[in-house]
């Protein structure tokens, strides 16, 4: 579906301005710089155009709550990449993981163009941890694991109380396989947020999969993969991976093939390859390792 553009000619009110200009000096300058916009503005007005958002990878510019209706779609404002499926007016109909929902166009940001958007944002007022904070989450998308640390340590400068920006740092300290760090955010996390599930889910999963043995312990991937299910009521798909992962650890395989065949059936189709591996190797007692 293509934008809608307003209905106003910009080629004949050039037009129209080149013919009772007066052939005065800066009436010819003028008259120079509208005939260069006659030949551009053809140019820019087909690229609006044809610019269409269908399957467009977007960002919510700050946390923006996804919709169908008045229900939300999702309790906690996680970060996801969004694919654009559908629009309606100013809407955009977004999917995610097997989920979709409705987001204002007013509230995203194509991926590619992120980075540049906070950057703005941060010029404008370099107090804005939100900003830092935002940016930090696309570095660590694209994998630029420092550059994502070093902004959201001015995050934490700017508002040490924010939870998220723990979050997201511990998530990219897991990234780089530096797990000690990694751990001591995520408490950080369940400090400052005991209510919120992520940091649980996080952490959970770190001590149930981690490739370093240091950073295994079964008893406690279960402890916190069970208050992560209690605080979403058992309904999170991932958390209830998460919790067969670290029943595996624990050496109780019974149980994690059993969770884990119910957490296959609710996840999302491109996750579902993943579930299955690890259905089987919890089938032939193996505990599953992250290999990433």
């Amino acid at each position: 579906m293509l934008c809608k553009k307003p209905s106003l000619n910009p080629l004949s009110i050039a037009t129209k301005l080149i013919s009772v200009l007066r052939l005065s000096a800066p009436g010819r300058m003028i008259k120079r710089f509208l005939f260069v916009s006659l030949f551009l503005l053809p140019h820019l007005v087909v690229a609006q155009e044809t610019f269409s958002w269908i399957g467009q990878k977007v960002v919510t510019k700050y946390d923006y709550p996804v919709k169908i209706g008045d229900q939300l779609v999702e309790k906690q404002n996680l970060f996801h990449v969004y694919t654009v499926k559908q629009t309606n007016g100013d809407w955009l109909l977004v999917g995610w993981e097997g989920k979709e929902g409705w987001l204002p166009a007013s509230q995203v940001v194509l991926f590619d163009q992120a980075i540049n958007f906070y950057t703005q944002e941060i010029a404008a007022n370099p107090g804005n941890y939100r900003a830092w904070n935002q940016r930090g989450i696309i570095w660590d998308e694209k994998k630029e694991y420092d550059i994502a640390i070093a902004d959201y340590n001015e995050a934490i400068r700017l508002n040490p109380a924010s939870f998220k920006t723990y979050q997201g740092r511990g998530i990219a300290w897991h990234n780089k396989k530096e797990y000690d760090k990694a751990i001591g955010d995520f408490n950080e996390v369940m400090r400052l947020d005991p209510k919120g599930a992520d940091a649980y889910n996080e952490l959970a999963w770190l001590w149930a999969t981690c490739p370093d043995e240091r950073f295994r312990d079964g008893k406690k991937a279960v402890e916190l993969a069970t208050r992560a299910c209690e605080l979403t009521e058992w309904k999170d798909a991932e958390i209830l991976d998460t919790l067969a992962a670290a029943y595996a650890e624990l050496g109780d395989f019974e149980k994690a093939v059993e969770w884990q065949e119910k957490t296959n059936k609710r996840l999302a189709e491109e996750l579902r390859k993943g579930g299955e591996e690890r259905l089987k190797l919890y089938k032939e007692k193996k505990p599953y390792r992250e290999t990433e």
